[in-house]
């Protein structure tokens, strides 16, 4: 039940007109369609039902050849057609491989193709790559590959020079399922080639905890790769502070660069482990609702109605000491509410760049017929005191992550950055 807690508003939604017999295009355009009219809430230009009606024309000059049998992936293009005129940042199209990776990811499932577990990024001036994560359980972690660790070669080959071809040229040789031979650098030992087996990773990205060496007082970085998987993340987030507690920590980094965002549940519960509990009040024109935290139970509560229960957490013990939160311009949606309930209640500095720019609507995520998705923002976000809050974080000290340096001499600037602000 409890991950269904959002899809009662939206049952409405499930039907829409049919008057006339309709090709598998028009049907799946109308479902799409009548979801828009129904539940976005964005900035207009004209009315909803003029938009879709524009692109419902579109799509009948379209299948004018096909007739009734007009196919489903014509009526896709209209729908992202649509989606697109919408502008906004919040609301896309998905892929019906994309929508099954987000529902195992919310049950706290892994993904289904092969990788090496490793997340990297390009070197300025290089066409080398540098390892920024390591995932725990993953091929690369068993193979020995470390944060830091610069990669050169992938089965022999130099990387591509453009930036997202280096990147994909990594992301092919992983879909493939073959071994990789990876070549890579590290800083004191030279030259290593290490052979991989990619491998599909079938837990979830639960957050991390890692003692940083020669600090003082002793300090920590808790990782939160992803707020995604109903009830598991924050509970790691609480398990994480008490583990920090217990090894005399005194002050935590919490690290959300490249935190794509996840579960509306899980970014202020998980911020209720270092302020006051965190309640998020969401206003829109189809409904209005609050999902917070709240005397160790994580709730959801639909305007005038008794609040439902999502999952508790037995004696949640707050973070007491310093701390500090790193953003990119990759923090996005749950990570940007996490640092704002940080920065408004300045508890702590956030270090970093402008976060991606999503933090101020929620969204529902819609399964349309041919297992493809949308999602739309359906909701405005304001703070416990009302206040709105920003569709953007801006950092409290600006930093940016040189990945040079982290590559070259093994420091992260980042975080040395944090530790400064917290002296």
């Amino acid at each position: 039940m409890k991950k269904f807690l959002l899809t009662a508003l939206f049952a409405a939604s499930t039907a829409f007109a049919q008057t006339t017999q309709l090709s598998p295009a028009e049907t799946l355009f109308e479902q799409a369609g009548k979801y828009v009219i129904d539940n976005f809430d964005g900035a207009i230009a004209e009315p909803l039902e003029t938009t879709v009606g524009r692109f419902r024309d579109e799509l009948k000059a379209v299948c004018a050849s096909d007739g009734i049998n007009c196919p489903y992936v014509k009526g896709s293009f209209s729908i992202q057609n649509l989606i697109r005129s919408l502008n906004e940042r919040h609301t896309g199209f998905i892929s019906a491989e994309r929508m099954e990776s987000l529902r195992r990811q919310s049950e706290g499932a892994g993904a289904t193709v092969p990788e090496l577990g490793i997340y990297s990024a390009r070197i300025r001036g290089s066409t080398d790559r540098v390892v920024i994560e390591v995932k725990l359980g993953s091929p690369a972690l068993e193979a020995g590959v470390r944060i830091a660790d610069r990669i050169t070669q992938i089965n022999g080959k130099n990387l591509p020079a453009g930036l997202s071809d280096s990147s994909n040229a990594i992301a092919q040789a992983e879909s493939s399922g073959n071994p990789i031979s990876l070549t890579i650098r590290r800083r004191n030992e030279g030259t290593l080639t290490l052979t991989i087996q990619p491998k599909p990773l079938t837990s979830a990205e639960l957050p991390t905890l890692r003692l940083l060496e020669n600090t003082n007082p002793k300090a920590a970085v808790l990782r939160i790769p992803t707020f995604t998987g109903l009830g598991l993340v924050a509970k790691r987030v609480f398990e994480l502070v008490r583990a920090a507690e217990s090894q005399s920590v005194a002050q935590i980094i919490v690290d959300l660069r490249g935190n794509p965002g996840g579960s509306a549940y899980e970014c202020p519960t998980a911020a209720s482990a270092f302020t006051s509990d965190v309640v998020t009040t969401y206003k829109g024109r189809a409904v209005n609702f609050q999902i917070g935290f709240d005397l160790g139970k994580a709730f959801f509560k639909p305007d005038n109605k008794e609040p439902e229960i999502a999952y508790t957490i037995e004696n949640p013990r707050k973070w007491a000491g310093k701390m500090a939160v790193l953003v990119n311009n990759s923090s996005a949606s749950c990570s940007e509410y996490f640092s704002d309930h940080i920065q408004a209640t300045k508890r702590g500095a956030i270090v970093g760049e402008l976060t991606t720019g999503v933090s101020n609507t929620v969204v529902y995520r819609y399964t349309l017929l041919d297992g493809t998705g949308v999602q739309m923002a359906v909701a405005k976000a304001f703070r416990r005191d009302g206040s709105a809050i920003p569709f953007q974080v801006t950092p409290d000290i600006d930093a940016s992550w040189n990945y040079g340096l982290l590559a070259d001499e093994g420091r992260d600037n980042m975080i040395e950055t944090a530790l400064e602000t917290m002296k």
